[in-house]
């Protein structure tokens, strides 16, 4: 589970596709094959990437659309075998770019 953030507005034809640990807008018309990485509490996928994914079970998502119902910025990410414990994610420009978290990451 995961906030729901977009860190930059999208234009027409473009989606968030996530490349190792930046994710950032591309045209959908790309020739990279692209695979739903993070959806909204409804299950309509919002952010992409490159590595080959599993989408929720539709059980899974019915019983979170009715939890997060009211609020409404939840949404589910997938996480495989390549994801650290914790992550910390924070946007550049229209880059947001994830990375190891740890006590002793400097945020800023």
């Amino acid at each position: 589970m995961g906030m729901v953030h977009v860190p930059c507005t999208l234009v027409n034809d473009e989606i968030l596709l996530a490349r190792d640990n930046i994710s950032q807008s591309e045209a959908l018309l790309s020739s990279v094959e692209e695979y739903p990485e993070r959806w909204l509490r409804t299950g309509e996928p919002y952010e992409f990437t490159t590595r080959p994914t599993t989408p929720p079970p539709s059980g899974l998502v019915e019983a979170f659309s009715r939890l997060a119902a009211d609020v409404g910025i939840l949404g589910l990410y997938y996480i495989d075998h390549h994801d650290q414990d914790k992550i910390i994610e924070y946007i550049e420009g229209r880059k947001n770019i994830s990375r190891p978290f740890n006590d002793a990451t400097k945020i800023w």
